[in-house]
């Protein structure tokens, strides 16, 4: 037989502080709004990015800090990525 949350609530855990908190009791904690980011232009900074040992590329950083790149990443793989100091002969 399957023991149901009403039939062990409440069940409270004591931290290490000696606060207690009843998880299954407690009231559903509200989603926070993201606010939306800005537009995103274009700046003069770049990032120099290198996909596993491979060449590296300089790449534009935008006002949100983000840098646009395509990424195949095939099932059941990894893939990793250097990010550097933009070199000047890239």
């Amino acid at each position: 037989m399957a023991i149901t949350a009403k039939e062990i609530a409440p069940l409270v855990i004591k931290a290490r502080d000696g606060s207690q908190r009843t998880f299954i009791t407690d009231e559903k904690v509200e989603d926070k709004a993201i606010p939306p980011l800005p537009e995103a232009k274009l700046t003069e900074r770049k990032i120099c990015i290198s996909e596993e040992d491979g060449a590296p590329l300089n790449y534009g950083i935008d006002t949100n800090g983000n840098v646009k790149m395509k990424i195949t990443l095939p099932a059941m793989s990894y893939k990793w990525y250097v990010l550097r100091k933009p070199s000047e002969e890239s």
